[in-house]
């Protein structure tokens, strides 16, 4: 499932892919393909903050970004593997594609990856060489962004964290019944939740029509995830085998947020978690997302100078 900027309304996100691909001898494969994103190159951003996929020989993995071939190039069979993540950071202003390349006929193979998508302020566009359009470089000279980045003192936003949560089921389930996991979070008042791990019986369970779905606001499917792409959980003998490590995500919700799984096939004693976080929504939140203020926020933004140091990246 392909990611998609537009549907990022609450930047940054942090949205992830897993899926399962069939390869063809010497012919690449469009894991994901991120183009026409901006208007304006730099109005978003979309980087790819780490992949995963199974230590097989002869398939690599490669990236391309704003014509930039193979900036990153990796076989496969030289990674972690599927059991832990690769940590990378590859901004892209227009384009971003993920494809995988096999020197051989490949099927059900794994993999899975992490994008965020933002809308830069403009000291970040400073630092990721975005030009400045008409309307930052007011921003840049009334705070001097520039020398604040070349100085190494850049302020740090930091959420206001209200409560943190998990939600740890077992599930027994004949195919096609799709149970919801846990209840339907609902987002209070003054309140937004952000969607932060998901763990389940993935890769070693050998089933590649299970998926893990998220829907978020008024997006149905948001991110729909194959389980045999996600962490496996490591082999030993029950009752001593552990959950597989946590697949980091950071999917935002204003409205509400659930999380069921699409089986195709059944479950017996099936494990899955997820933790999320509820933070303030706070004003500078509201103006970097386009939400109203209330007359009484229009004052404090006012009074504090909220909107323009929202858009310089100072709060």
């Amino acid at each position: 499932m392909a990611v998609k900027p537009s549907l990022a309304l609450y930047p940054p996100e942090d949205i992830p892919g897993a899926a399962v691909v069939n390869l063809v001898t010497n012919v690449p494969y469009s894991v994901d393909a991120i183009s026409r994103f901006s208007k304006v190159p730099g109005d978003y951003v979309v980087s790819l903050l780490s992949f995963s996929l199974a230590g097989t020989t002869g398939i690599s993995f490669y990236v391309n970004t704003d014509g930039t071939f193979r900036i990153i190039d990796s076989q496969s069979y030289a990674c972690y593997n599927l059991d832990r993540d690769e940590d990378v950071y590859v901004s892209a202003k227009t384009t971003l594609a993920l494809s995988l390349f096999s020197d051989a006929i490949a099927n059900n193979i794994p993999i899975r990856y992490l994008i965020r998508v933002s809308r830069p302020s403009v000291i970040e566009k400073i630092l990721l060489g975005v030009r400045l359009s008409d309307k930052d470089t007011p921003l840049n000279n009334k705070f001097g962004l520039g020398d604040m980045l070349m100085s190494g003192y850049v302020p740090k936003r930091i959420p206001l964290l209200v409560v943190r949560k998990q939600i740890a089921r077992t599930i027994t389930a004949l195919a096609d019944a799709n149970p919801q996991i846990g209840e339907t979070i609902t987002v209070p008042k003054n309140r937004y939740v952000v969607l932060d791990e998901l763990a389940v019986d993935g890769h070693e369970a050998g089933v590649t029509d299970n998926f893990i779905v998220v829907d978020r606001d008024l997006n149905d499917e948001y991110v729909k995830l194959n389980c045999f792409a996600m962490p496996p959980f490591i082999t030993d003998v029950l009752p001593n085998i552990p959950l597989s490590n946590p697949m980091k995500v950071g999917i935002p919700a204003l409205d509400k947020i659930s999380v069921h799984l699409e089986n195709g096939s059944g479950v017996t004693d099936w494990r899955v978690r997820y933790k999320y976080s509820i933070y303030v929504l706070t004003i500078p939140d509201k103006i970097r997302w386009g939400i109203a203020l209330t007359p009484s926020e229009e004052t404090i933004a006012k009074n504090k100078d909220l909107s323009d140091k929202t858009k310089a990246g100072l709060v």
